[in-house]
């Protein structure tokens, strides 16, 4: 079974390393696809050089994102996804999703696929 991470961005070169060594600490087999939605900074760059396999959505949104991301996926996954919104997992269960990766982690259970 393959366990992929998703992770839909947008200039987050401050950001998107520690968001990726992160989650790569959560699960030894895991492959991390980053999809840049028009970044300007080095966004792709970094994700690059941290290991995560980069795609690029040239329409604007975090949707299209997402579905540039499941048109490419390994065909061995299966898709049990977990899709979260950082601020709505901030809200609904009081922590910051992009500092507690391994407790989202944790919701995950038997997902495949973490967005």
């Amino acid at each position: 079974m393959k366990v992929v991470a998703i992770i839909p961005c947008f200039n987050e070169e401050l950001s998107i390393a520690n968001t990726i060594r992160s989650i790569r600490s959560t699960k030894n087999k895991l492959e991390i696809i980053v999809v840049d939605n028009g970044s300007t900074d080095n966004t792709v760059l970094i994700a690059k050089k941290s290991g995560a396999r980069v795609l690029r959505e040239p329409k604007k949104g975090k949707g299209f994102a997402v579905r540039r991301a499941f048109a490419n996926l390994p065909k061995e996954t299966e898709v049990d996804a977990l899709i979260g919104d950082p601020s709505k997992v901030e809200r609904e269960l009081g922590w910051k999703a992009k500092t507690h990766w391994k407790e989202l982690a944790k919701l995950m259970v038997d997902a495949d696929l973490l967005i």
